[in-house]
């Protein structure tokens, strides 16, 4: 059965991946106008998209009273999640369909781009297929697309740095002649800038790229350049991987600056929105003080909030929950045609703990490769061998999530969103390799998709605010304590 499955993907790749990311918006934007109420964090980031839509300077304030009951405006982060989320409200008004919309459109592109990663990194169009497929079922990602929150945007513009970074790395030898791959690089830079613009963790998926950069440079590179060649190699991906991301950061507020608050401050006195007296110490002893723009007053503001908030959330979790699914975060309740539904933003179950078996698989595979490989720094160091392509997902996967383990404030499940789509194509390039080996683990590939598939469906209703029958929430959707 696999054996057909595969050929027609072979053979007609560009339909089965139309259908998987069609498959993906469909059900990311059925009844996304439903419930008409703000879900969650919509009472903070759905009503700072309407602020800008209106091109309001109080989307950029932290000092006001809130603009609608129960709300409060987003100023903690970055503004690009929330421009695309301004751009529906233009569009479709004032509306749940509205602030939603752009979600549900990032949501199908991060299936697509988890397609083309897995492609571009093992040249297999069963791995990337397959991969897209289990990002589409999966429903952490699936509740992320249909809510006003910037998670799925900066988990898209993750993986487009990732796709970015991957092209740029196998093409450099090719195409020297145009700078084929300079421009690459350049992009991998940008996209980054546009990861960090969308939320601050955005700034994790750098570190994958600079080690794999750093690796190259002293495994290949340093001994071929000359003294020159190596400080322009450095001064190179300083700029690109360190300042460029920076400035797309600080252009992604170009709305706020056009609406005149400052990027630097000249005068030397208290002006709201232009200049603010600052003092700051080191211990007791003050060790600077003058005056700052409101992009740096804003920026300390942030900072403050994030590293003293100390609330507390009946749904909060840890790091090690999200890998196990086990403390899905509570969205909404509400009526819907007379029956009681939910929304739970919660993964896949099946593909995360069929997920977390295949990462023994990928860390088994990894130390075989090394123990069989002469200069295992070297194969397994370069995205150009299956081997360097296994481990640069998973160290990106890590990453992504791991270093919130650090984190004295508040979490939840959803932090977690930017590691399934490269789970997905870890768990599809174990499914793909171990059905090639035998034909009952080819059956057992085929088993395990069908169980993720049928979660989705039973699961569906709980992730989308749906009526479901009382036997299925009461024996299913909450079959442990942790996720009532």
């Amino acid at each position: 059965m696999l054996s057909n499955i595969k050929r027609s993907v072979r053979t007609h790749y560009w339909w089965w991946v139309i259908a998987v990311v069609s498959f993906a918006f469909l059900t990311r934007i059925a009844w996304i106008n439903q419930p008409a109420a703000y879900v969650f964090d919509e009472v903070y980031h759905a009503v700072t998209a309407k602020l800008i839509a209106r091109n309001d300077p109080m989307a950029y304030e932290w000092w006001n009273e809130p603009v609608e009951p129960n709300t409060a405006v987003d100023w903690l982060h970055p503004p690009l999640a929330k421009y695309t989320q301004a751009l529906g409200v233009l569009i479709f008004g004032e509306t749940p369909l509205g602030w939603r919309i752009s979600a549900a459109v990032f949501g199908a592109g991060v299936v697509l781009l988890v397609v083309l990663l897995a492609k571009e990194l093992f040249a297999s169009r069963s791995v990337s297929v397959l991969a897209g497929l289990l990002a589409s079922l999966d429903g952490l990602l699936l509740t992320q697309s249909r809510i006003a929150m910037n998670d799925i945007h900066v988990t898209f513009f993750i993986l487009l740095t990732l796709l970015l970074y991957t092209l740029f790395y196998k093409n450099r030898k090719k195409s020297e002649k145009n700078n084929y791959s300079g421009k690459l690089l350049l992009l991998t830079g940008i996209s980054a800038g546009l990861t960090l613009a969308s939320k601050w963790s955005g700034l994790f998926v750098l570190f994958p790229l600079w080690l794999f950069e750093i690796g190259r440079f002293i495994m290949h590179s340093y001994q071929k350049l000359s003294y020159s060649g190596r400080l322009s190699w450095i001064a190179s991906r300083v700029i690109i991987l360190g300042l460029i991301p920076i400035c797309v950061y600080v252009l992604s507020y170009s709305h706020m600056f056009w609406q005149g608050k400052s990027l630097f401050c000249f005068e030397e006195v208290n002006i709201q929105g232009t200049c603010y007296f600052e003092r700051y110490y080191f211990g007791e002893k003050v060790i600077w003080e003058g005056y700052v723009s409101h992009f740096a007053e804003l920026h300390k503001q942030i900072w403050w909030y994030q590293t003293h908030l100390e609330a507390t959330h009946s749904y909060q979790s840890r790091p090690w929950q999200w890998f196990t699914n086990m403390r899905p975060v509570w969205f909404y309740v509400g009526q819907n045609n007379g029956h009681t539904v939910n929304i739970y933003a919660q993964g896949n179950t099946m593909l995360f703990w069929i997920g977390a078996v295949s990462l023994a698989g990928v860390l088994s595979l990894l130390y075989r490769l090394w123990r069989a490989t002469k200069k295992p720094l070297q194969t397994l160091g370069q995205l150009t061998t299956e081997g360097g392509a296994l481990l640069f997902i998973l160290i990106s996967y890590l990453v992504v999530w791991l270093p919130w383990q650090l984190s004295p404030r508040i979490m939840f499940f959803y932090h977690y969103t930017p590691a399934v789509p490269l789970l997905c194509i870890l768990l599809a390039y174990i499914l793909i390799m171990q059905a090639r080996k035998k034909k009952k683990k080819e059956t057992l590939a085929v088993l395990l998709v069908l169980l993720i598939t049928t979660n989705f469906v039973l699961f569906y209703p709980h992730w989308t605010g749906q009526p479901a029958p009382k036997w299925l929430q009461d024996n299913v959707y909450y079959l442990f304590e942790g996720w009532r």
